[in-house]
Formats: structure tokens, C-alpha cells, sequence
């Protein structure tokens, strides 16, 4: 273990690492300048100060931190607070001349969001920066204005986001909110696979406006960013979605529990369903399983997506369903073929207003007949589903005379509300790279660009242009939807109607594989003897219509069934004619055992009894349901009586079930009181109907005679006042007057 004063090139086991500049580091007070670049240093050359009042900022969520450096003779002592406990350290007493130098270590610290000072005593010449942080593997680093919820946003705020691309096209955002790589270099790259932040820079009538603190991509032109929708004066439509679950590290760690069943495969556990990777997934060893996520607090999910890498060993059918103690399990969906994309992530929605604790997927059946593998797991809340999200590029001006444009009015000119300093360079990343606007500059063929090589700077490019001078910096609207909600007011209550559901019953599948021969491909096909090798046991058991199937002669025991490599729980049976009704058997019960190891070997237990059954049309199934099933690994049809014919006994296909659903009650209509007294903004958004169509109202037509609501109902004469009372309890909505 490292210790004070130790080179450390890459972080120790338990830790991990990040760079000092371009991502979640705040400077402050004094300029900043880099070191001269070195490949001793560890990252991008840190940074250095003249100003004894410069100030480092930043927070982490984690318990332990250390502070590596560049040390030289001239720096000034460090002063590092965390969370307002003050530590200092000389690094010139450490190491005189060093790179890469353990200089400070804090362990011991509460596993939650800390904020972290770096300032420094007058006593020499240089305020030095440190040249990485490293922290717990668990944790994550987070800039002190950093949110991970849209929420949260405020100007001056900023939030993580994810891009990647390959060279010259436009790419993909994803993870807002999330760490999810390692910052995009703050001089742009052709190939960005980082993350960066999308700082908000102004909130007027409910619409948000961010704008990316770099260039994130170069080498793009503005006809390409054009032809994606990105550039147009109405911008592309972007569908954001912000997982509950945070980026897992272990079954634990961040937070909350990932867990699956016992036939996972242990290199391949529950957590990497949630690691936000595509490249790690979570698989068992079965066709069916349960994958589920426990949050630290309750929560009401109502979306859930699924990223399958390969559709042809995903999932088929499976149930969603809510906990609160992990051992009653609610129903919220019911998916029996998912139709899943290689590839690509698809998201279901859930009618959901209950908060649990446990989200899990029971899978029934894969599309694979022995894993399934899942690459990632994510479920949503309903906090941002009345968001519409805008991709689009800043304005940037005609000429340097034209400054109501949004490059002037945001990054040169703005503090945002104080937070910082007007076209600060560590909060911007202006110089070296232009950034594209979307405003035509000298002719309908050029683009205004803006900075690289001063804050102000404004000149054009060509609109089909792709160089690595010019940049792609996203500005990200978020708009809020207007949301109708609707509570019935009745007997001072204001209630909402729920209106049930059908019954739904069980839906089941034949466990048993095609066979192609006794064990092939999986499992054992037996029976007490057959007439020849054209009529083995398992020609009952491949899928076909083979005339007769299995067969065997009369006059001694007679039996054919099947084992499965695991305990199976089948929940009905069926036997299937062939091409002579009189072999098929009439008297028989269905046993099943977890110790044969052939089918004639050991203890047996009778599950089903049947006599007299007949058949009269030929290839058709009569299906048995067991009325107590269990789980067992082999199943047996024993024959006691055919249907007369004295030579054979016979049976063309022997097909046995298990549950992929089981049966869903019927669930009643009813009306739920919401609140009696009047119902906040909060309560309407999670309680409210969208939809009144569900109360099946009827248009109905009713006369009103104008007189004077006497019990003699005289009639009103011209130049007289009509005024009638409605029910508005029983009228919800009055569509049409009509006068005569």
C-alpha cells in the first residue's frame, strides 16, 4: 500500500483515478495555466497559479481520497478542506521535484456526497494543483454545481451527458445525469467516446435552455449536423430518459441491491445488468430467471427498458413486478413475446401509481434453450415523462457588431446568476477549436463560428466544411409538456376511477426439446420396451405426426415418459393421436420422481389418474391438467389399458407443460378517494386520470321546458329570465345547447 510520498503512476486496487482538468474540477480566483507538457505527468499537464487566493473546488461521493501532485520547490503549502475540516501539507517537503507524488490521503470518511476546498498559504510563489484525485472504486467525483437529475436544474447548474460518434457522423447521447466515461478531451476529438456537461444557462416560461461546456465532437460539417436535424431552426427531437438505478459497481455498491437467482453464472453476476455498459452482461444458465433491483427508498417505476445484445439468447416472455418485501411479488406487466432487437434497447410502460421498494423480471422462456443473457436493465420514474427535449446549435451573430445572439449573451457575457465568471475558459473550453453556430453569416453557403482564438472571435466556414478546427457544441432545450390530470369532485371526496382489469389466464409451453433421438438434444426419452427401433420412445417426443410414434407390444408392463436435466414443474400434459385410435391408451396416471435415474428405477408419486378416455379423430391433442403439480425431474405415463387392439399399445406424441404465466384474477372496477380536501399539484400529476374515456360515459340528451320551475311549470313568455340548475356530477361534460 502506498504511502505518503510514493510515486503512484495509476491508482492502487480500491481506488480509481481522474484528471485535474476538463471535467469536474473548479478554478477559481487568479489565472490558471498549465504545467509544460511532460509524459511524466498523468494526464493532461495540471494546472498552476500565481494568485495565493486561488481556489480549487469540487465534491465527491465516496470515503476516501487521495491528492497525487507535481511537486516543486517554489509551490505554496495546500490547504484541503472537506466538508468544512481543514487538513494542509507542503509538497515541496514531500518531494522537492517530483511527478506523480502522493502528497495528501483521507480514508475514513461516510460513503455520501462530500465537498472538497483546495486553497493555499502565502508562503512561496506557486498555488499548484494536484495532477489527479483518486477515490473509492465505488464513488464518482462530482463539479460542485454537478446535478444528476433534470430536476434539480437551475442556471448556473450543469448535468452529465454521454456522446459518442464515430468520425464525421452525428452520434449518440445517452446517460444524462450519469458518470459514464471518462471526460471528452477539452480540445475536441473526430471520435468523442466520453462524457461532458451540459450547463443550463437560462430558465424563462418553463423551458430550460443548456448548453455544452465544449466542443464535443470536431471534423463534422454543418450540413451533416443539418441533414441529422440538429441544426434547424427547430432542432431534433431528443427522447431523454433518466434511469432510477444508479451505475452499479457491485451487487451493493453504490447504492441499493441487484440480485438474481440461483442459476446465474457466477462470471457473469446481477449487477452487470445495471453497469451502464453494453459490453458486460448479466446471463443464467437456464431458460428462465429472476433479475430485480432493490432501491434504498421506495419509488413508483413506470417504464422499464431492456438491452438485449443478441436477440436469439434474450428473453421472451417474462412478468415485471413490484415488493415491498421480497417475498409478495404484484404483477405490473405481462409480456409474452418481447420481440427484442439485437442491439437496441427497448422500453415498456407500466400503469403503475403504487411505490415499492423491489422491481424484479421473472422470465418464463428465452429465445435460447439454454441462457438467457441480458446486457442491461433500466427502470424509470415519472418525473420527467411531461419533458420535451430539443437537440439544436447556439446562434452565434452576423458580424462583430451583432451581439443579440446567444454565443454573446451566454458565454461571453453571462456570470450565471453569479456562479461564475463571464467567459471563464475552465468553465467554456472556448480556445483552440471554433464552435459551429447555426446563423448564415456571409452568404446562404456559410456558417457563423465562434472562439478558438479569442473569446469574441467571429468568422465563417463553408457549410459543408469538416475540419478539426471547427467543432460540434450541443445546446440541450428541455421544455415542460402541459399535463391534464383529472380527480372526480363527489360527496366531498375527490376521487379517481380505476378500471380493473380481465381475467387473464395461465399460459404454459412444452418443456421437452425436439428430440431426435433418446438424449438428444438434451434429456432422456424411456420407455418399459418398444416393437422396434422405428417406434423408440423418442419419436414421441419429436414434434412430428409419425402414424403411431412410439408403440410396443401388449401383455407387460407399459410405460413412456421423459427426464429432464433439472426439476420441472409441469402443470398439464397431453397425449397425442395417430393414424390407430385403438392403441392409444384408456386407463393411466402420470408419476413423477427426483430419483430415477433411467425412468424404471426409483420412488415414484402419483400426480394425475385417468380411466376411460377415447379418442375418435385422428393427430389431435387431449390436454390433462394436474391439479397439484410439483417439481420433478422425470415424468412417467403408465398404461394399464389401450383402446382394444390386442397386439400393440401405442402413442403418437406424449407432450408435457410448464407455466410460463400463471392465471391473473380478474380485477373489479372501482373508485379510489384520492383526498378530501383539495388536491395539490403533486397529488393531481401522480393520482389524476389522463384519460376520462375509462368511466364509459354515455352521451345522453335531455330537455329542460322553459317555465317557471313551479309545480304548475308555467310557461315563460318572451322577455322573461330562464335559469335551470345542471347536475354536473352526473354531466360531467355539457357538449351541446341547443334553444328552441
Amino acid at each position: 500500500m502506498a504511502v505518503i510520498g510514493d510515486r503512484l503512476a495509476s491508482p492502487e486496487t480500491g481506488w480509481k483515478r481522474y484528471d485535474t482538468v476538463g471535467g469536474e474540477i473548479s478554478y477559481s480566483a487568479g489565472t490558471w495555466s498549465k504545467f509544460a507538457a511532460t509524459s511524466s505527468h498523468l494526464g493532461e499537464s495540471p494546472l498552476y497559479s500565481s494568485s495565493a487566493t486561488s481556489k480549487i473546488t469540487f465534491a465527491f461521493v465516496g470515503t476516501k481520497i487521495r491528492l497525487i501532485h507535481r511537486t516543486y520547490l517554489d509551490q505554496r503549502t495546500t490547504v484541503v478542506s472537506i466538508d468544512g475540516v481543514s487538513d494542509q501539507y507542503a509538497t515541496k517537503d514531500i518531494n522537492s521535484n517530483g511527478y506523480g507524488i502522493l502528497c495528501y490521503e483521507k480514508t475514513g470518511l461516510d460513503y455520501r456526497k462530500h465537498f472538497v476546498e483546495i486553497s493555499y498559504l502565502p508562503d512561496n510563489s506557486i498555488s499548484g494543483a494536484p495532477d489527479a484525485i483518486d477515490i473509492d472504486d465505488a464513488g464518482s467525483l462530482l463539479h460542485n454545481d454537478e446535478v444528476t437529475n433534470i430536476k434539480d436544474l437551475d442556471v448556473g447548474k450543469r448535468i452529465r451527458c454521454n456522446y459518442s460518434a464515430a468520425s464525421g457522423v452525428v452520434g449518440v447521447f445517452r446517460g444524462l445525469g450519469q458518470e459514464t466515461a471518462n471526460f471528452i478531451p477539452v480540445a475536441s476529438t473526430a471520435t468523442p467516446n466520453g462524457d461532458f456537461y451540459f450547463i443550463m444557462v437560462e430558465d424563462f416560461n418553463k423551458k430550460k435552455i443548456l448548453v455544452a461546456d465544449r466542443n464535443i465532437q470536431h471534423s463534422i460539417s454543418w450540413n451533416t449536423l443539418n441533414s441529422s436535424g440538429i441544426a434547424s431552426g427547430s432542432g431534433l427531437e431528443l427522447r431523454i430518459r433518466n434511469n432510477s438505478i444508479p451505475i452499479m459497481t457491485s451487487n451493493t455498491l453504490p447504492s441499493g441491491v441487484a440480485r438474481s437467482d440461483t442459476n446465474t453464472d457466477p462470471t457473469m453476476p446481477a449487477y452487470h445488468a445495471f453497469d451502464n455498459s453494453y459490453t458486460t452482461s448479466w446471463k443464467t444458465n437456464s431458460t428462465k430467471g429472476q433479475l430485480s433491483y432493490q432501491f434504498p427508498a421506495h419509488k413508483i417505476i413506470n417504464k422499464y427498458g431492456l438491452h438485449i445484445i443478441n436477440k436469439d439468447v434474450g428473453p421472451k416472455s417474462w412478468t415485471f413486478e413490484g415488493s415491498n418485501d421480497g417475498v409478495t411479488w404484484d404483477i405490473l406487466d405481462t409480456v409474452t413475446d418481447g420481440g427484442m432487437t439485437s442491439g437496441l434497447t427497448k422500453y415498456f410502460t407500466v400503469s403503475n401509481n403504487k411505490l415499492y421498494i423491489q422491481y424484479r423480471l421473472n422470465i418464463s422462456t428465452s429465445m435460447a434453450t439454454d441462457r438467457i443473457v441480458i446486457g442491461e436493465f433500466s427502470m424509470y420514474e415519472n418525473d420527467i415523462e411531461n419533458l420535451s427535449c430539443t437537440l439544436r446549435l447556439l446562434t452565434g451573430g452576423t458580424s462583430s457588431t451583432d451581439k443579440h445572439n446567444e454565443w454573446d449573451e451566454y458565454i461571453v457575457n453571462s456570470t450565471l446568476n453569479g456562479k461564475i465568471t463571464a467567459g471563464d475558459r475552465s468553465v467554456w473550453y472556448w480556445d483552440g477549436t471554433h464552435t459551429l453556430a447555426s446563423t448564415v453569416n456571409t452568404s446562404p453557403d456559410t456558417r457563423t463560428v465562434r472562439g478558438s482564438a479569442s473569446l469574441s472571435n467571429l468568422g465563417y466556414s463553408l457549410s459543408g466544411t469538416a475540419a478539426a478546427a471547427i467543432g460540434f457544441r450541443p445546446v440541450l432545450e428541455i421544455k415542460t409538456i402541459f399535463q391534464l390530470k383529472s380527480l372526480i369532485f363527489s360527496n366531498g371526496e375527490y376521487k379517481k376511477f380505476n378500471p380493473g382489469k380481465p381475467f387473464s389466464p395461465a399460459t404454459s409451453q412444452e418443456a421437452t426439446p425436439a428430440m431426435t433421438s433418446n438424449t438428444t438434444p438434451s434429456g432422456l426419452a424411456f420407455a418399459s420396451s418398444i416393437y422396434s427401433a422405428t417406434y423408440d420412445a423418442w419419436y414421441a417426443f419429436n414434434k412430428k405426426d409419425d402414424s403411431e410414434g412410439w408403440a410396443m407390444r401388449t401383455g407387460s408392463t407399459s410405460y413412456l415418459g421423459y427426464g429432464f436435466t433439472t426439476a420441472k414443474t409441469i402443470v398439464k400434459y397431453a397425449i397425442r393421436s395417430g393414424s390407430i385410435l385403438a392403441e392409444l391408451p384408456k386407463t393411466w396416471t402420470l408419476s413423477g420422481s427426483n430419483d430415477s435415474r433411467d425412468g424404471a428405477d426409483g420412488t415414484w408419486t402419483t400426480l394425475d389418474y385417468r380411466t376411460g378416455q377415447t379418442w375418435t379423430t385422428n393427430n389431435t391433442d387431449t390436454e390433462y391438467t394436474l391439479q397439484s403439480p410439483g417439481p420433478y425431474k422425470f415424468y412417467r405415463l403408465n398404461i394399464t389399458e389401450n383402446n382394444g387392439n390386442t397386439a400393440y399399445i401405442g402413442v403418437n406424441e406424449f407432450k408435457l407443460y410448464e407455466l410460463v404465466t400463471p392465471a391473473i384474477p380478474a380485477i373489479s372496477s372501482s373508485w379510489e378517494t384520492v383526498s378530501t380536501t383539495l388536491p395539490d399539484a403533486d397529488i393531481f400529476t401522480n393520482k389524476g386520470m389522463d384519460d376520462l374515456s375509462v368511466l364509459d360515459r354515455k352521451q345522453a340528451t335531455f330537455n329542460i321546458p322553459m317555465n317557471d320551475n313551479s309545480s304548475l311549470g308555467e310557461v315563460l313568455g318572451k322577455g322573461r329570465m330562464f335559469k335551470e340548475r345542471i347536475d354536473l356530477d352526473k354531466y360531467i361534460d355539457i357538449k351541446k345547447i341547443s334553444v328552441k
